[in-house]
């Protein structure tokens, strides 16, 4: 990992490690451009996990919950038992997505639980429509217009939410 920048609320995992968001990054630095700056601005936007508890661990950057600046991430368990993570777009005009992971939470497997949070689908809310629709460029045609990867739908979540149809919010954290 190379750091964790900007980083904003979180929530704390199932498996009680700590989630952290590196929200609204893009005005925290002048210039972005090398050699003015060291600093990739593409290695930022993502959701950290840190264990607070172990200073030996190493910081996790969960890159399935997508790029933009995350504010929160609230964790439960579905009913199917994956786990499930809402997280809201503290930018203007940006949306919320829930992420869904692939396995199973089992409680005995403690912090191996974190492994859950690599592989799934994120998904953005559409509350016209009252349903959350993928950003998986396999289910969701629409994103084959502009990506050529998953890895692309994610590092550009912005990008797919609005291709997606997904309705954009006032800062979701932002009380009006």
């Amino acid at each position: 990992m190379i750091g964790t920048f900007a980083n904003c609320s979180g929530g704390k995992t199932l498996w009680n490690t700590a989630l952290s968001g590196e929200e609204n990054y893009e005005g925290m630095v002048k210039d972005w451009s090398p050699p003015q700056n060291p600093m990739d601005i593409t290695h930022y936007g993502w959701i950290v996990e840190i264990d607070p508890l172990d200073p030996k661990s190493t910081p996790k950057k969960h890159t399935a919950l997508g790029r933009f600046a995350h504010e929160n991430a609230a964790m439960t368990i579905g009913r199917s038992g994956r786990v499930v993570v809402y997280s809201g777009d503290d930018s203007n005009d940006q949306c919320v997505y829930k992420f869904v992971s692939d396995g199973t939470f089992k409680r005995d497997a403690g912090k191996q639980n974190s492994q859950l949070l690599e592989k799934g689908t994120l998904y953005v809310a559409d509350f016209g429509s009252g349903k959350w629709v993928p950003l998986d460029i396999e289910k969701t045609p629409a994103l084959q217009e502009k990506f050529s990867s998953q890895a692309e739908v994610l590092f550009n979540t912005r990008d797919a939410a609005k291709l997606a149809k997904g309705t954009p919010m006032d800062r979701p954290e932002l009380p009006k």
